[in-house]
């Protein structure tokens, strides 16, 4: 199934919102947040056929689970880059 472009990028622009807490629970070394937040986009970015996002996810919930701040700073960054990657 095809996802219309207006509703990918409408998509993309709410995963701003998740940058920043992400990176806020990152600095208060909130794992529940940021293993949230991975879980829920998990099943997100696999509703929109993003592989790439969902493995990213994956990772996320993986790290936020074994409390892993460098890792976790890490998938951050590359979700941060990820999205303006593709955001218009």
């Amino acid at each position: 199934m095809e996802i219309p472009e207006e509703l990918a990028q409408n998509y993309l622009k709410r995963r701003l919102d998740d940058i920043n807490s992400l990176e806020k629970a990152l600095l208060g070394q909130d794992f529940d947040i940021c293993k949230e937040i991975g879980h829920r986009l998990k099943g997100s970015a696999r509703t929109f056929g993003f592989k790439d996002l969902e493995h990213l996810a994956l990772s996320l919930e993986e790290d936020a689970q074994n409390e892993d701040l460098t890792s976790l700073a890490e998938d951050i960054n590359s979700f941060k880059t990820w999205v303006y990657k593709y955001i218009n």
